[in-house]
């Protein structure tokens, strides 16, 4: 068992915690703390202690207000706190070193723009935003996140020059007046293809399970395989057109995966063109294990693995896969928001 000081990493997640763990603070070395989908309704002064903190995830909480501690967490990168009762924003915000604030689904109706000059990365959905006209300079924020709030309904959304970093915006605004930086059409980064065999239907289920998580805090994201085709629809044009729309590929690498001819010469083939040609991103996980002289001898051999292939998958422990998920997750949202 490790030492409270050996922990980097810890996930908490979905424990039925009303309460936060006292044991948690000894953790001096802690990057990464999970506490999301509990019944926590407060933040304690101690989260001040956890000095090398870079990633804190409060999602799915009872909480209303976020407490000042947390600003003074000097590491602190990145604060998911969707899916709880915040109504506003502290004025010590604008002390904090956080760049990616996560605040979808909470009761915000409105944003102090100057607490969030340091933000690179700032995700609203599903609020109650009537207004969004920053009326300061915010030239550090590059990615916004906007769907689901009254102001994308009616309107009222102007960036004029106040962000004049914006690569992207969502749900994506035509002719915002001023704004010529923002691409005429989104790139397909938020639109996903799982390429697998059906005899790995238990990992798809797994990782759908995880990219549900995006969907429910950043939003904006189409996940595609083929379950989603129906009796009397053309599969094979199904697949094809959900192939040319994708920005991001997950492969489910197995015996069954290299076994099967649909995926070789229908499926494997376009996915690595588009990746060549247009950027496509690539993300293949070894769920069972397989040949070593197979897999140096694929196409897929170049191609960095979320795992290594001595260690699929389904050689690993349940906390290890969430390990991997969870780095799976990350990086998608990464790639999304390039």
């Amino acid at each position: 068992m490790k030492k409270p000081l050996q922990i980097t990493s810890l996930n908490l997640s979905n424990q039925k915690l009303n309460k936060w763990p006292q044991e948690i603070f000894l953790c001096r070395n802690l990057r990464k703390l999970n506490l999301s989908k509990n019944q926590l309704d407060y933040i304690p002064k101690e989260i001040s202690s956890l000095t090398k903190l870079r990633v804190l995830d409060l999602s799915d909480n009872n909480l209303s207000q976020i407490h000042t501690s947390v600003f003074l967490v000097p590491k602190l990168r990145v604060l998911n706190i969707s899916n709880n009762r915040i109504k506003s924003l502290p004025k010590q915000f604008q002390t904090a070193s956080i760049n990616e604030l996560i605040l979808s689904n909470n009761l915000l109706t409105s944003i102090d723009y100057s607490l969030i000059r340091s933000v690179t990365r700032l995700v609203l959905c599903n609020n109650r935003i009537e207004r969004f006209c920053p009326d300061i300079e915010l030239p550090n924020l590059f990615h916004l996140w906007l769907t689901g709030n009254p102001c994308c309904k009616n309107g009222l959304i102007s960036f004029h020059n106040k962000l004049s970093n914006l690569k992207k915006v969502y749900p994506f605004i035509e002719e915002v007046k001023d704004l010529t930086l923002i691409k005429k059409t989104l790139m397909n980064k938020n639109k996903i293809f799982i390429s697998y065999s059906h005899d790995d239907v238990a990992w798809l289920e797994k990782v759908q399970i995880h990219l549900k998580t995006i969907a429910n805090t950043v939003g904006d994201i189409d996940v595609w395989d083929d379950t989603r085709i129906k009796t009397g629809d053309k599969w094979k044009e199904e697949i094809d057109n959900a192939l040319q729309r994708a920005g991001i590929a997950i492969l489910l690498v197995s015996p069954s995966f290299l076994a099967s001819d649909f995926i070789a010469n229908d499926e494997l083939p376009p996915i690595l063109k588009k990746a060549e040609k247009e950027g496509t991103h690539i993300f293949p996980i070894f769920v069972r294990k397989i040949s070593g002289a197979v897999f140096q001898r694929s196409k897929l051999k170049d191609f960095q693995f979320l795992n290594g292939p001595e260690k699929p998958l389904n050689g690993c422990s349940e906390s290890e896969i969430d390990d991997y998920m969870s780095k799976l997750v990350d990086e998608i949202i990464e790639k999304m928001c390039l």
